[in-house]
């Protein structure tokens, strides 16, 4: 079990005592894993929300974000350790989230957003197959809610913005010579989320999308080792917030020197 409190004293926010505990367990007998955790939060605005008004987005008055959150997990290996299964479920309370509210024709104002919950659960699965070869795979389920707001996008028992429900990645890795060499086919799926318009600011459906991924790396000698990677192998057009393109395929190469 852990435990441990952090004390801010704000100039403009005033004094705030945050605190969180952690625990696990591991039953003798199955070697299951039982784990948990729960504590608070404080952020006060920054100086760019408070002050920088280059899209008229400075709001002087705007109040510290404050959470509360809270999770649960349970680990299980078997097989020696070949085979690993986790689950976990986590909540969160925000009190006013800072955001930036759309104000026509072409200004955004930020504000504070009141009552967010989210909340979801994450399962993991990691497999040590033959031939030097694991496989760790992760989808997560995210609930958003956005209680007493409606503004920019964001309305009264709405989803929050840019926050997909679905979300899921696979790594396929082989390592042979002992290790010496790696392998990595990566695999990211982000499901459908709400998004704003880039042109009308209206809220609308963002979708779906798969972008796969390539690693590899080989020690040439003790000292020396070689690596690189190839992103959105697939080259795939999407784009994470509406209005702003990502890149298509790209290569990056390097090494590595250790003394």
């Amino acid at each position: 079990m852990t435990g441990g409190a952090r004390y801010e004293n704000h100039d403009s926010f005033g004094s705030s005592l945050t605190w969180r505990v952690t625990g696990a367990v591991e039953l003798p007998v199955t070697r299951t894993l039982l784990r948990g955790s729960l504590g608070t939060g404080f952020k006060a605005p920054t100086l760019a929300q408070l002050f920088d008004d280059s899209f008229g987005s400075a709001n002087p008055g705007l109040d510290p974000e404050t959470s509360f959150g809270l999770d649960a997990g349970i680990d299980q290996r078997l097989f020696d350790d070949r085979l690993r299964l986790a689950a976990s479920y986590f909540y969160n309370s925000i009190d006013d989230m800072i955001v930036a509210i759309f104000v026509p024709p072409f200004a955004f104002v930020n504000e504070n957003v009141e009552n967010v919950r989210t909340q979801g659960v994450e399962a993991t699965l990691q497999v040590e197959l033959p031939l030097s070869v694991s496989l760790i795979s992760n989808y997560t389920y995210t609930h958003t809610r956005a209680l007493d707001a409606a503004s920019f996008g964001v309305s009264a028992d709405g989803q929050l913005l840019r926050r997909p429900e679905h979300e899921a990645n696979l790594d396929l890795s082989w390592s042979p010579l002992g290790g010496r060499a790696n392998l990595t086919f990566g695999l990211l799926y982000v499901g459908e989320r709400l998004d704003l318009d880039p042109v009308t600011f209206e809220t609308v459906g963002a979708g779906a999308y798969v972008v796969l991924h390539l690693a590899g790396r080989y020690a040439l000698t003790r000292w020396l080792e070689i690596h690189g990677r190839v992103r959105n192998l697939a080259d795939a057009d999407y784009e994470d917030i509406l209005g702003f393109e990502t890149e298509g395929i790209s290569a990056f190469g390097g090494f590595t020197l250790s003394f």
